[in-house]
């Protein structure tokens, strides 16, 4: 599950994405990161809570490591317990003889690289990340909007002006 994900589990990105496709906020055929969806919305920031708006969490250095949306002034909506990935696809397909027999024989990463968007590699990443998921008990859950901290801030996807 990495940024944006989009499988029948979500990361946080992923789940934010999908709920801005379907308003038409954003189109069907981009995929952003916690981290991108912030640079697509920080010009909207607002200094109060409101239903729909987007909450952005950061770390210490100040990046934002987390979203979610804002279904209440006090609660948000979104996925989490998922992480980013814990695998290398590469090292993956290399130890596994049936996934390295759809690659040329000794392939290096730099030739694995060049095939990683082609078909194979995305199934076996989609597959691979939704393993994960499962694993780390990834989830959708609503909590107040101040469960993971005060490091955060909020942003109007909508562009609306209060």
């Amino acid at each position: 599950m990495s940024g944006g994900g989009d499988g029948p589990e979500f990361d946080c990105s992923g789940y934010d994405v999908e709920c801005l496709k379907a308003v038409g906020i954003i189109s069907p055929y981009v995929d952003y990161t916690a981290a991108g969806l912030f640079d697509l919305f920080k010009d909207n920031q607002k200094n109060f809570y409101k239903r729909s708006y987007l909450a952005f969490w950061m770390n210490q250095s100040g990046h934002v490591i987390h979203t979610e949306i804002l279904i209440d002034g006090y609660h948000t909506i979104g996925a989490s317990g998922g992480g980013r990935p814990k695998f290398d696809l590469y090292k993956t397909i290399i130890k596994d003889r049936i996934l390295r027999s759809f690659y040329p024989e000794n392939m290096s990463r730099v030739q694995f690289e060049a095939y990683e968007s082609d078909f194979m590699p995305t199934i076996i990443k989609k597959q691979l990340y939704e393993l994960q998921a499962d694993y780390q008990n990834a989830f959708i859950k609503i909590r107040p909007i101040k469960y993971r901290g005060d490091n955060f801030v909020v942003c109007d996807p909508f562009g609306d002006e209060g």
